[in-house]
């Protein structure tokens, strides 16, 4: 079945785990202000003083909420007994000035009762493309180059000197913002709607984004050339192609687009802009389940029933694979056909801005807890490796991941012990992609070890035939398996290769392992 070659391009480190808060389901308070009595119950309550009065003159009070201090523990929420403040929907707190972190409210005091009504509501409005290149590049170069400096502080020997760090040993890695084709929701009120009930400002333009793109990219590198700027952060597909419906898409793809500005606006600066072409891929594949019989279930859902669970255990198929066309409405209505997503993205880099490198920054397959997850982690990161992919991130989308997890030991610890798959990727082929998946790789240093990654996606073991082509003659095989039994890598006992660097190995149904070829 598997057919390995060391014939690859070799590529360093392929994946790394990036660890982070789970948020929790809710967002930042939203307060009813004319509703409000100033009664400082939600102040009283907040644990971080985010929520706090002042007095503002002879029988004027403020109300305040500091979004840099919430951590929108919702205490307020509760404490209120007018039922003035409720969970938003808002939950990234960026601004374009420090006083944009703050919703105030002025209030009228009775003196006689000492009642208190709501007056009007402040916020400072940010910045919008009209103000002068100039302008904006000094407000850009003054807050950049306090920031893209690296240094290191050594409080304990020197008593506070600081080292700058070699920006060429260490590249910093700068993403230009989050999804910005979601701005009108996720940054509601720095996009002309200041009422978080409605979350519904302006949508971002392809126009804004070549012209926000290259004045801050352009900034990042003036203050550090050897930085890598990625952008421009699309949420997922309808983003990628129409930056989801922008009033100046005109049918045109926004990458294609997008790209094209960059290369032109490399051109006009003298450097390159933006590196890494940077997305978010959140398969939209469905499988049929009981929750949702018409429609199907999505794969990033933690749904088990056994048509999600055949759907997420291929969708990674998608990431690549000319002859396989998903359940989705991507391949329904937009593709028309397999979605084959980064050769497709790397097809238009080709085309339009040639030497960007790709990043997928936030990616999930569901299942955190169900074998199927680990399935669809590990093949991904396959993909990822074989297919040269810059950067990855995984997003958790819920708070134990305990499959995701191995499915990313299978690589980087199956053994416990830091045990990892080798620095230069070697390429494997396997004749059938559906039942099957093979990743194989050498350490540059240490030729005399191969590591292979096997996937067996069917509900039943599967016997395969492993041939491998290589000067070292390979005698035992050490493996290790993660199956539905228990999400940590089991050593399970060795193979003696007898033949010459041809074996048989029979995977576990809906397993991976991990095989580490000795001579």
């Amino acid at each position: 079945m598997f057919k390995i070659i060391v014939d690859s391009l070799r590529t360093g480190i392929l994946t790394e785990r990036k660890p982070f808060e789970v948020r929790p389901p809710f967002g930042f308070p939203v307060i009813d202000f004319p509703r409000c009595t100033l009664c400082e119950e939600c102040a009283r309550a907040c644990p971080t003083g985010a929520i706090h009065t002042g007095t503002a003159g002879p029988g004027q009070r403020t109300l305040s909420l500091s979004y840099a201090s919430c951590i929108q523990c919702r205490a307020c929420v509760e404490a209120c007994p007018e039922k003035a403040v409720s969970g938003g929907r808002d939950v990234e707190v960026a601004a374009f000035s420090r006083e944009q972190l703050q919703q105030t409210a002025s209030f009228d005091v009775n003196m006689a009762t000492g009642a208190s009504t709501f007056r009007q509501m402040e916020m400072q409005a940010g910045p919008s493309l009209d103000e002068s290149a100039a302008t904006l590049r000094d407000r850009i170069h003054g807050r950049l180059g306090r920031s893209l400096h690296v240094r290191q502080v050594d409080a304990g020997s020197c008593n506070g000197c600081e080292l700058e760090i070699a920006a060429t040993a260490n590249p910093l890695m700068i993403s230009l913002d989050n999804e910005p084709d979601l701005w009108q929701h996720t940054h509601a009120r720095l996009r002309g709607d200041s009422d978080p009930k409605t979350q519904a400002g302006r949508t971002a333009t392809y126009a804004e984004m070549v012209q926000r793109t290259t004045d801050y990219a352009d900034a990042a590198k003036d203050v550090n050339p050897a930085a890598l700027v990625f952008g421009p952060v699309n949420y997922g597909w309808q983003g990628m192609i129409r930056f989801q419906d922008a009033a100046d898409a005109n049918n045109r793809d926004f990458l294609e687009f997008y790209l094209a500005q960059m290369n032109s606006a490399a051109t006009t600066t003298g450097h390159r802009l933006v590196d890494v072409l940077d997305v978010h891929w959140y398969p939209e594949a469905r499988g049929t389940c009981l929750a949702n019989p018409m429609d199907g279930c999505r794969v990033t859902d933690e749904d088990t029933d056994a048509g999600v669970v055949a759907a997420r255990k291929q969708a990674p198929r998608s990431l690549w694979d000319p002859t396989y066309t998903e359940d989705s409405w991507i391949a329904q209505f937009s593709t028309n056909g397999p979605i084959r997503l980064l050769p497709r993205l790397e097809d238009k880099i080709a085309a339009n801005y040639p030497g960007t490198k790709l990043a997928i920054t936030e990616y999930n397959y569901g299942a955190a807890n169900h074998v199927s997850g680990a399935i669809a982690q590990a093949d991904a990161l396959g993909v990822f490796g074989r297919e040269g992919l810059f950067a990855a991130t995984l997003w958790r989308l819920v708070a134990n991941n305990n499959f995701i997890n191995g499915g990313f030991e299978m690589f980087r610890n199956y053994d416990g012990a830091n045990g990892s798959f080798g620095d230069t990727s070697i390429r494997a082929t396997n004749t059938d992609a559906a039942a099957a998946s093979v990743y194989a790789s050498v350490d540059a240093g240490n030729p005399n070890r191969m590591v292979v990654v096997a996937i067996n996606k069917n509900d039943v073991a599967q016997s395969a035939g492993i041939s491998v082509s290589h000067t070292v003659q390979f005698r035992t095989a050490r493996v290790y398996a993660l199956t539905s039994a228990n999400p940590v890598p089991q050593r399970q006992a060795d193979i003696d290769i007898t033949l010459t660097n041809a074996f048989q190995y029979t995977m576990p149904a809906n397993s991976v392992t991990t095989l580490v070829l000795l001579p």
